[in-house]
């Protein structure tokens, strides 16, 4: 079974300003797409955030993945729908869970993974299992800001 995600953005009489298919293109089980959030920013871009895993292509386009199962994105799109960038997370069995904007249009994004993950040419330990958990800081243009991992070895009860 795969599993697919559609998003429509409407203006505030309702009527549809655009919509998009992530789309898991494969013919296996792992082949899968999430959008866990949905925000929208002072500019009235729109952000998406999930998990895209296998064969997938967002709008008919083919994401490369790299071999990756379970990797962990964000999308900013203009309210029009045009893609303004993508940011994808290398890890088996990530996920962004959640997305907050700041007044300065920054964005804070919660990515819980599994596996070793990176980001910005670094690389967090993840220990197998799930629940690690990754805060990224993002400028407006997608460029990193900074991280903080919170992984499950520093939280242990004594």
């Amino acid at each position: 079974m795969t599993q697919d995600g559609l998003l429509f953005a409407l203006n505030l009489d309702g009527e549809l300003l655009s919509s998009h298919h992530f789309s898991s293109d494969g013919e296996e089980e792992e082949d899968l797409v999430y959008l866990e959030e949905v925000k929208v920013d002072l500019a009235h871009n729109v952000l998406v955030g999930g998990v895209l895993a296998g064969e997938v292509s967002i709008d008919g386009e083919s994401v490369d993945l790299d071999g990756s199962n379970g990797q962990a994105f964000i999308r900013k799109m203009t309210p029009q729908g045009t893609e303004i960038w993508t940011q994808t997370y290398a890890s088996t069995y990530s996920q962004v869970n959640c997305i907050t904007i700041l007044d300065d249009n920054s964005i804070v994004a919660g990515i819980q993974f599994q596996e070793d993950i990176e980001f910005n040419g670094n690389t967090i330990n993840g220990n197998g299992s799930f629940g690690e958990m990754l805060l990224v800081a993002l400028k407006e243009n997608g460029a990193p800001l900074w991280l903080a991992p919170f992984l499950k070895e520093d939280f242990q009860a004594t």
